[in-house]
């Protein structure tokens, strides 16, 4: 209603034909249903923020080395980051066991930190 209203052009092409309206909405439906551009923009926005969090994990890890009496937090902190990369690693093991190169390819991105870019770029190609 507010684009037709907007364009006068399209008001007359409404009264003009009945069916216009219809067959714009049924188009946008159909755009709306099969574009995936939403998915896309979650999943690497969810993969940003996932490498942007590793990176400033890394980064109060060496600031609790580099702090007096704080270096028992930053090997707490190194703890956690080796252990939830050896769980994905196990996972994808587990999930690739019979495809070697798949499986070296998600460990390396996992050790490097670019797992979730990996992981997005799967799901945004339908890989």
């Amino acid at each position: 209603d507010h684009w037709i209203a907007q364009n006068a052009a399209l008001e007359e092409f409404e009264k003009e034909y009945a069916w216009m309206r219809t067959f714009f909405v049924e188009i946008a439906q159909f755009n709306l249903n099969t574009s995936n551009f939403g998915l896309r923009l979650r999943v690497f926005g969810g993969a940003a923020l996932s490498m942007v969090d590793l990176i400033t994990d890394i980064y109060m890890t060496v600031k609790f080395f580099n702090t007096e009496g704080q270096e028992g937090y930053g090997r707490i902190n190194v703890w956690l980051i080796v252990l939830t990369m050896a769980c994905q690693i196990l996972i994808s093991y587990l999930q690739n066991s019979k495809k070697p190169s798949v499986f070296i390819q998600d460990a390396f991105f996992t050790l490097i930190g670019f797992r979730p870019a990996l992981d997005a770029y799967r799901v945004g190609s339908g890989s």
